[in-house]
């Protein structure tokens, strides 16, 4: 069974539009062939004139099942044709914003230009949801990981020697964090209210993964999943702060 790489953000970011993707080429193409304008068609199948113009233009690629049966329909041609189609370009963008946003992080991927000495990153521990009590912040021995993040994602590496991962074995921050996603964490970045973080308080005996809210005084850690209550601590206790969590690689099979 195939795997399909995932990468999830927590911060919005310019994504660059491939304008070019095949389907909304055929698209195109089938609708001025069938004398039809965007408008016309945005209405045959229940959606507005800007909805449709995204696709039009390939800035949105249509994978749901009923709008594309219903192109099909009206534009005469194979809806099998049409969902591989829709298929391929999905996984062509899917690549794309990797790339991209591989780049805002810093990060480098396959022949890219970067430094002399890239560094692999080393996913450190399997977690239930957390991060175990023995983990040993990042004096761990570089090259002799058990797993790395290039494992996965050919040729990934990075510039930022401070950056690590670790791998959610519990649902402690579901829905945003799975079972087995792995989490990528810079430990030099500077956190802010509403990131997700790898904390440790009461001289390193708790640690978790939770997103990190500050209000007035205080700090707030608060799971994701509600049947986990949230943890309140005064500001001049906070949290040790090991790593605010950038990137999250989830493997779908």
């Amino acid at each position: 069974m195939t795997s399909e790489i995932l990468i999830i953000y927590y911060k919005a970011t310019d994504i660059k539009t491939n304008t070019n993707m095949k389907l909304a080429r055929v698209l195109k193409e089938l609708r001025e062939q069938a004398g039809l304008d965007q408008d016309e068609i945005a209405r045959k199948i229940g959606k507005s004139q800007g909805y449709y113009s995204q696709i039009d233009s390939g800035k949105n690629i249509p994978t749901q099942t009923s709008i594309l049966k219903k192109l099909a329909l009206i534009l005469n041609v194979e809806y099998e044709y049409l969902r591989k189609l829709a298929e391929k370009d999905e996984l062509e963008r899917g690549k794309q914003d990797i790339i991209e946003r591989a780049k805002s992080l810093g990060l480098e991927i396959g022949e890219q230009k970067g430094p002399k000495f890239p560094y692999r990153i080393p996913i450190l521990n399997d977690i239930p949801a957390d991060i175990p009590s023995d983990f040993t912040d990042y004096d761990f021995p570089p090259g002799v990981a058990e797993d790395y993040v290039d494992n996965y994602l050919k040729d990934f590496t990075t510039t930022d020697p401070s950056t690590y991962a670790l791998r959610v074995g519990g649902d402690c921050m579901e829905p945003e964090l799975k079972k087995g996603d792995i989490v990528l964490l810079s430990a030099t970045k500077e956190w802010k209210s509403g990131d997700i973080v790898a904390v440790k308080w009461n001289d390193g005996e708790k640690k978790d993964l939770r997103k990190i809210i500050k209000q007035d005084d205080h700090i707030i850690l608060q799971p994701e999943n509600p049947k986990y209550t949230p943890i309140v601590l005064n500001s001049e206790h906070a949290p040790q702060i090991m790593g605010v969590v950038r990137m999250v690689i989830r493997i779908k099979r």
